[in-house]
């Protein structure tokens, strides 16, 4: 898609996205205060109104039209995949380091320092870090993870990389279901996936089922 063409969906998205958000607490307006619109003035024009009821449904034939309109900009924009995208990438980078911090828990770095090699002082700044990670099982029930592990010391030329080894690490999805709330809640408190997409598709939805309630 050329950058005329998704510059005219993101116009078109926002557009539906303010009608239909407008529209919809307008209707939720009329449907809690019990407004009944009796006249209509048009450029100075009055005309007395028999029948209210059809003015609200054509709102909501309105809406519906509004709304129509607003899910196929939200898949011309990807605002769906987008949110899908994140978590999934969260998840993933989660599901990493949980791996990471397992797989070292038991672990000290300073046992991997020769000090005699690198001065007396280099056990003191040494931490383990992350090398190359490899996953396979994706969208499996077993998740496998082969990553190495490195020690990072600080000498007196400066800091080093020493490599141990790897280490693997296998969880089944539901072990994992922890790291995947914790994905969809960053979803919704770091990102505008919500308000930008999620929002004007829900609100609508809420507002028909608060009329029919009322």
């Amino acid at each position: 898609m050329s950058a005329e063409g998704r510059k005219q969906d993101w116009e078109g998205f926002t557009r539906q996205r303010r009608n239909v958000l407008a529209l919809s607490v307008v209707l939720l307006a009329i449907d809690l205060s019990g407004i009944s619109i009796q006249e209509l003035n048009l450029l100075g024009n009055r005309a007395d109104v028999t029948k209210p009821e059809l003015i609200t449904a054509s709102l909501w034939l309105l809406l519906c039209y509004f709304f129509i309109r607003y899910v196929y900009y939200l898949v011309r924009v990807d605002g769906i995949g987008e949110g899908a995208s994140y978590i999934r990438s969260e998840y993933q980078r989660l599901v990493i380091d949980r791996a990471f911090r397992e797989a070292i828990k038991d672990e000290d770095p300073k046992d991997y320092v020769d000090t005699k090699k690198y001065g007396p002082n280099s056990a003191r700044s040494a931490a383990f870090t992350m090398g190359n990670c490899n996953m396979y099982g994706n969208g499996q029930p077993i998740w496998k993870f082969e990553f190495d592990w490195n020690v990072m010391l600080v000498t007196d030329d400066g800091p080093e990389w020493l490599k141990i080894g790897s280490k693997e690490f296998k969880r089944h999805r539901r072990e994992l279901r922890w790291e995947y709330f914790r994905a969809v809640v960053s979803l919704l408190l770091k990102t505008r996936v919500p308000t930008e997409f999620y929002l004007p598709l829900i609100f609508p939805l809420g507002v028909s089922l608060a009329a029919m309630l009322v």
